[in-house]
């Protein structure tokens, strides 16, 4: 695709109309699976983390998780803390895709696993209703099993089997694991 193309379809990012948006941003969300065109773009969609708006901050996460693939010059290592503060977002649904988003990038930065899952485990809960604890909770246990499956440890299984012993409705409301083959190439 040419760049001038692309970079019409970052302007609609910010369109004012859902359709529009959502359209750029499949469009994007697909390029950046195929190539790394998209991943030139980066500093764009990391100043996006910064925006007022909660849907901007996800477009922007979303798009830097997909592209991560990409990265050969270290920018998610310089950003990576910047993505995972939108865990404590004052939106729940940024919060849950955040956490969803987790497993896309992570396993491209199986040095910093062990201070992203501390960060997972040490998120304070107790802002939320107790149903949407245990939808971040869920969220967040699926990360950890995806992540895992990518980079397996005892510590991590540890952690696992102590967040399911702690919450058993957990096990029950877990779907079908998520595969290596989706998070990494």
């Amino acid at each position: 695709m040419s760049e001038g193309k692309i970079t019409a379809l970052l302007t609609q990012l910010s369109a004012a109309k859902d359709e529009v948006r959502s359209k750029a941003f499949l469009s994007l969300k697909e390029i950046s699976a195929q190539s790394p065109e998209v991943y030139r773009h980066w500093d764009f969609f990391r100043k996006m983390l910064q925006s007022r708006s909660t849907n901007q901050r996800v477009i922007g996460l979303m798009l830097m998780s997909e592209n991560a693939r990409w990265d050969t010059e270290g920018r998610l290592k310089q950003d990576y803390r910047q993505m995972l503060s939108l865990c404590e977002d004052e939106k729940l649904t940024t919060v849950r895709q955040t956490i969803q988003q987790i497993p896309l990038w992570a396993a491209n930065l199986p040095e910093k696993l062990p201070e992203i899952i501390g960060y997972l485990m040490a998120l304070d809960l107790s802002s939320y209703k107790d149903s949407q604890v245990n939808q971040i909770r869920q969220d967040r246990l699926q990360a950890l099993i995806a992540l895992n499956e990518v980079s397996p440890s005892a510590e991590l299984d540890q952690v696992i089997q102590n967040e399911l012993k702690a919450n058993p409705q957990l096990k029950k409301a877990l779907g079908p694991p998520v595969r290596k083959k989706q998070i990494k190439n």
